[in-house]
């Protein structure tokens, strides 16, 4: 879906252009064209969302026609897989797909590249830090194809996970020579790729923050998405250190003075609301009354069921506790950090492996919020098997020293 989304502004330009195009005679009034072109705003999403699956089909036609070698048939077909929105519209990646190789030497084929590069390159101050973003977008999404029907096999799985880790480490040093990813910096597609690594950087609380906060800097100054800084604010308050989210992009969380989305939504771009892009048309903006008296019971429970883990942890009955915290820790917003520690021991005291995974995310949940005392987990009996044992514990003992001990 967020990939998706922030294509959308691309497409729909793409749209207007290739039939623009076709009517003009000259290079000159091209390029005219082109210019307007870039002016126009973005339709409404939901539209566009909707044709998602034509757009599929569209491309997947315009992949049997070059097979058939007919080239001014899938060139047509591949043109409104583009216009239709459909999820890889890059410049380099329909260039570089094998999928059309028997195709790539012919007139009509180059003319229509050329047509797509006016599009999706621009002057940028770093053009070899924009194609390296771009490749490695390329890499994750292709990987994340792979997964079905939203599973994602064990050996998938790991190669995600490298990858993401790979991607970061890039990312870290692209903005340790140039700050963060701009438009002027790398293009459009560049900043959207940078942020697209950002996000999934969940394995790094700390860098999740740390580029959200330049991303803040550049807000309302046309060098960002801002939708696409929305989207990175809300998962790294709810993932990171459970907080409540501000736009709405993770479904059924709480949402930080729910009244108010939609004015928020708005300012930052979103063309749709929060009904249509939940897809629940029964969803309606509660009053401030409504919010209050839903804040209340969130604050309740969650007192409610860290008195009732607290007790059951004292009692050395870890399993029981655990589900309490579970609970408690769905209650964002209201979340204490010394209920994340506490919690963090019940789930590693449980001496599963499923628990210990949990441990793991309540740590990294810790290093957002700037958890940084080390000796203090070192000296806990409850962690001392998972510290030496488990890889993942000692990644995220790595992030805090780095970005947290000062």
């Amino acid at each position: 879906m967020s990939t998706f989304r922030s294509f959308i502004s691309i497409t729909i330009s793409l749209l207007c252009s290739f039939s623009l195009i076709g009517q003009s005679n000259t290079k000159s009034e091209n390029n005219n064209q082109l210019k307007q072109i870039h002016k126009l705003n973005t339709q409404n999403c939901k539209d566009t969302l909707s044709s998602t699956i034509k757009g599929e089909e569209f491309y997947n036609i315009a992949i049997q026609k070059a097979q058939d070698n007919l080239v001014t048939e899938s060139v047509y077909h591949l043109k409104e897989a583009v216009k239709l929105g459909f999820n890889a519209p890059y410049y380099e990646q329909i260039k570089f797909s094998n999928h059309f190789n028997s195709i790539k030497h012919t007139s009509t084929w180059k003319e229509f590249l050329n047509d797509l590069q006016s599009l999706f390159t621009q002057e940028v101050q770093y053009p070899h830090y924009r194609y390296e973003l771009l490749k490695l977008y390329q890499e994750e999404q292709e990987y994340r194809g792979m997964i079905i029907n939203g599973r994602i096999a064990n050996e998938v799985s790991s190669v995600i996970e490298a990858t993401d880790r790979y991607h970061v480490m890039r990312l870290e040093k692209i903005i340790d020579e140039i700050g963060w990813p701009t438009y002027t910096k790398v293009g459009k597609d560049g900043a959207h790729a940078a942020w697209s690594i950002a996000q999934h950087a969940v394995f790094n609380m700390p860098f999740m923050k740390a580029c959200l906060q330049l991303m803040q800097s550049y807000l309302h100054k046309n060098e960002i998405d801002e939708v696409d800084y929305a989207y990175l604010y809300d998962r790294f308050h709810t993932n990171g250190d459970l907080q409540k989210q501000r736009y709405g992009i993770l479904f059924d969380l709480p949402i930080e003075q729910e009244h108010l989305v939609e004015e928020r939504r708005a300012k930052m771009g979103f063309s749709i609301s929060l009904a249509e892009y939940t897809q629940k048309a029964s969803y309606k903006v509660p009053t401030q009354e409504e919010v209050k008296k839903h804040n209340d019971s969130l604050q309740i429970a969650y007192i409610k069921n860290i008195k009732n883990a607290k007790k059951l942890l004292e009692e050395d009955n870890h399993r029981q506790a655990s589900i309490f915290y579970s609970k408690a820790l769905g209650c964002l917003g209201y979340i204490k950090t010394e209920d994340i520690y506490d919690a963090m021991k019940t789930y590693a005291l449980c001496r599963n492996q499923r628990f210990d995974f949990e441990a793991i995310k309540l740590l990294r949940c810790l290093s957002a919020r700037g958890f940084n005392d080390i000796t203090l987990l070192e000296n806990e009996e409850a962690f001392k098997f998972s510290l030496q044992k488990n890889k993942l514990w000692q990644e995220t003992i790595m992030v805090i020293k780095k970005y947290n001990s000062n």
